[in-house]
């Protein structure tokens, strides 16, 4: 009660912001890495008295997205040879390119690597075969680190 801000602390830095006329404040904030976080929050009054922490622990990971309109994740009845769309987003700036492979029933396929327009990537492909597909996709930026590999998965049956 009676407090004019907010004081967030993340990554060890701490920042202050005005409490906003409804009580409330907004911030937006980038992870800086992976990993675990933890952000804590206090307020403080006019006079200097500052609340007890309230701290909210989370796990930051890095992947990216997986999108396809012909084949989204779940059971397909569709003929083999059916040509589908897949797009790439990034979980975070600077992706320059994708490595990806589609296993059929849990046998690897050939790795393939897609570059990046504005973090974004699109590949088209045609299930070879009726089974269980599974699209593995890892995002890389230039300075070469590699983000956590998202799996999509699809089953492709016999119409």
């Amino acid at each position: 009660l009676g407090a004019t801000e907010f004081r967030y602390t993340v990554d060890g830095v701490t920042t202050a912001v005005p409490v906003g006329p409804d009580g409330t404040a907004t911030i937006r904030w980038t992870p800086a890495h992976n990993g675990d976080q933890r952000f804590e929050v206090t307020t403080r009054t006019a006079a200097g008295l500052v609340s007890s922490p309230t701290a909210y622990g989370f796990h930051v990971v890095d992947v990216p997205a997986v999108t396809s309109e012909e084949y989204p994740e779940g059971y397909h009845f569709v003929p083999v040879g059916t040509p589908g769309t897949f797009t790439f987003s990034p979980g975070r700036p600077g992706v320059v390119e994708y490595t990806y492979r589609f296993d059929l029933d849990y046998q690897p396929g050939e790795e393939h690597t897609v570059a990046a327009t504005d973090g974004t990537a699109s590949i088209t492909f045609a299930p070879p075969a009726y089974g269980d597909y599974v699209l593995h996709v890892t995002a890389r930026t230039a300075d070469g680190s590699t983000s956590v590999t998202v799996e999509h998965e699809f089953t492709v049956w016999e119409p």
